[in-house]
């Protein structure tokens, strides 16, 4: 019987069979050798987090083991930290096993590896002017920025895929420039592209500023009194204002081009111009002001955003003139060939549909999109190579996937590469009022 023999056993059976040891431990004791496939570290051996290196155990027994996951470790060639994720054990004479714990016999003289790979930390981020945060779509997935996520370290190296996205902050439009990495310094020209990591590294998307208009800007007020510009002040701190008027004069005079009225600072929210009184018909001047937002960190401002009040500087009437929509200038529309590229709604606000119109100087590959007060695409209605000339599309107020939106404000912008010079670029932004 088996258990006969086992209690007849002799040491020297156990010597052969085990090997050589040392009289400090008794026969029921061997040592083994347990490691991480990096230097150092932890292990686990029956529940106990110890160091790797030989551990003395009792052969007659089975051994529990267990590796260490996510062990923080100091690289010294380039005395960087890197997280270490558990892949498999490597068990003498057996397949990997890719199961944090294991349990074994332990032989003596015998090595268990617990294999790990290394994490690198990736991280996505905005470099607005004068501001960070935003939004970035890391993997087709939109993340608040900055935004980390672990790729393990390969070779080659693991691609990860990342866009950065239009954004309004705090009425700034931002349009991407340009991406950069804290390692090589190099830069990529296109909002979606694909990295390959092979250390951490932190990936800086690089955007264009500009400021929009301040919101709800009204021109006008009681008849015979001087018209009245009132609007809600804008959000951003660094930002400043310019009152602008022009001219469509009636009784034959020619039009006026745009004056500078004044200049002034961001806590003001009206400006009345004595030199114009309302009136309350189409006989009188068409005088159309613009509060043209300044932004102090870059020297940029506002496209013009005209508002339209009925009124006259006393001299005397003039022809009728049309009724315009206010906000818009829809006479881009009545010239024979464009001349610079346009685009403007009607009617605005609206509700269902409206009619964006744009102007093509040249043969353009043409993109027209909506987008939320967010700057997340709502829907993209134009994405073509259009002959240049004047065109027109409609929307009815729903998004990409069909589904009807929220009332509200909503952002329209007109992207355009010329088709014989990829250089000459535009860009033009004006909001809408959907209204239900």
């Amino acid at each position: 019987m088996w258990v006969k023999e086992e209690k007849n056993i002799s040491l020297d059976s156990v010597k052969k069979i085990y090997g050589a040891w040392s009289g400090y431990y008794s026969a029921k004791l061997i040592d083994i050798t347990v490691q991480n496939s990096f230097s150092g570290g932890m292990v686990k051996i029956n529940n106990s987090t110890v160091s790797t290196g030989t551990k003395t155990v009792d052969w007659r027994s089975h051994q529990s083991l267990e590796a260490v996951d996510r062990q923080n470790i100091l690289e010294p060639i380039n005395n960087v930290y890197y997280v270490r994720l558990f892949q498999y054990w490597m068990i003498p004479l057996k397949d990997n096993n890719y199961n944090s714990s294991v349990t074994i016999v332990p032989k003596p003289g015998r090595t268990y590896t617990a294999v790990f790979e290394k994490e690198l930390n990736i991280t996505f981020q905005n470099n607005f002017v004068g501001a960070n945060g935003g939004q970035i779509k890391v993997n087709g997935i939109i993340q608040n920025a900055p935004f980390t996520t672990g790729v393990l370290a390969r070779n080659p190296p693991q691609s990860i895929t990342s866009e950065a996205m239009y954004q309004v902050i705090n009425r700034i439009e931002n349009t991407f420039k340009f991406w950069i990495n804290n390692k090589t310094l190099n830069t990529v020209k296109t909002a979606l592209a694909t990295f390959y990591p092979n250390d951490h590294t932190t990936y800086t998307a690089h955007f264009n500023a500009k400021p929009l208009h301040p919101d709800y800007l009204y021109a006008g007020g009681e008849v015979g009194q001087p018209v009245r510009l009132t609007w809600q002040t804008h959000p951003h701190s660094n930002v400043t204002y310019e009152i602008w008027r022009k001219i469509d004069a009636g009784k034959g005079t020619p039009s006026q081009p745009p004056l500078l009225l004044s200049s002034l600072p961001r806590a003001t929210t009206s400006y009345t111009d004595y030199a114009y009184t309302n009136t309350d018909g189409y006989t009188d001047d068409l005088v159309w002001y613009d509060v043209r937002s300044k932004f102090s960190l870059n020297n940029t401002q506002s496209d013009p955003w005209w508002v339209a009040a009925f009124a006259t500087d006393g001299s005397g009437g003039g022809l009728p003139l049309p009724k315009i929509a206010q906000g818009e200038d829809l006479n881009i529309m009545e010239m024979s060939v464009p001349t610079n590229y346009q685009i403007t709604s009607y009617p605005n606000p609206f509700n269902p549909t409206t009619v964006i119109k744009y102007a093509l100087p040249n043969a353009t590959h043409v993109t027209i999109k909506i987008y939320d007060l967010l700057g997340q695409e709502i829907i993209t209605l134009v994405d073509e190579a259009q002959e240049n000339g004047y065109r027109s599309v409609e929307w009815n107020g729903t998004n990409n996937a069909g589904s009807t939106v929220a009332s509200g404000i909503y952002i329209y912008r007109l992207s355009g590469v010329n088709l014989q010079n990829s250089n000459d670029r535009f860009g033009q932004t004006k909001r809408m009022l959907l209204i239900k």
